[in-house]
């Protein structure tokens, strides 16, 4: 069930064009990794670009600098991804931005992790070095709700998809679940659903959007529903 975000990944390419090093800042589960799959893909196969990819939750930095050495490295022509950056350490954080201001003059680099971009990285923002594309770039849009329904085979009201993006911001997590309940219950009105936090998204996604709240506020938040937490 999952759609190919044609219209992302154009605007994507054109924002390369115009800054060559891009940053997407959005929260648990809002499809950066699946959106930075696909641009991988188109990069290769329509934009005629290598990819080295990165990822900080699971790769090392030496395993990265080592295909740097290689002899099909075309440093002009190859489009990084660095991916998790929320998990990267200080060291690895300190090496990237380092890498980042030596970037070739023709290569192009993706950033994906959540919430705020790493403190190491603001001085390339205030430059106008890098531009950051944040959750509303992310979040999927009405188009895209519909077909991602399709794939479930399941046909929504115009006023179901307004819904579904006004109230649950086109978050694609919530709409998969939304989308595998009412499978089950197909005459269940969208806007009477009631989805629990505990039922499928835990407490990352409170923490991750709210995580200027006290403890104890996060915990009345857990007694509601997902599309309540949201208001």
């Amino acid at each position: 069930n999952i759609i190919i975000r044609t219209e992302k990944i154009r605007e994507i390419g054109e924002a390369l064009k115009t800054k060559n090093i891009l940053y997407i800042s959005a929260f648990y589960g809002s499809g950066k990794t699946v959106l930075l799959d696909q641009t991988a893909a188109a990069a290769v196969e329509e934009w005629g670009k290598s990819v080295i990819r990165f990822n900080a939750a699971s790769d090392k930095w030496e395993a990265f600098a080592e295909k740097l050495t290689r002899k099909d490295y075309d440093k002009e022509n190859t489009l990084f991804m660095f991916d998790s950056l929320h998990a990267a350490d200080s060291d690895t954080l300190g090496k990237l931005s380092e890498f980042l201001r030596k970037l070739p003059e023709k290569a192009q680099a993706i950033l994906c992790g959540r919430a705020k971009i790493p403190e190491k990285m603001n001085g390339m923002v205030l430059r106008g070095d890098m531009r950051i594309l944040d959750v509303d770039f992310v979040m999927f849009t009405k188009s895209e709700i519909t077909e991602l329904f399709g794939t479930y085979e399941i046909s929504l009201r115009n006023e179901d998809v307004l819904y579904l993006k006004t109230k649950a911001w086109g978050w694609v997590q919530m709409l998969h679940a939304v989308a595998e309940k009412l499978g089950d219950s197909p005459a269940v009105p969208i806007s009477s659903m009631r989805l629990g936090i505990g039922e499928r998204f835990g407490e990352t996604f409170l923490k991750d959007i709210v995580y200027r709240l006290p403890d104890d506020e996060i915990t009345l938040l857990f007694g509601l529903s997902v599309l309540d937490s949201f208001d």
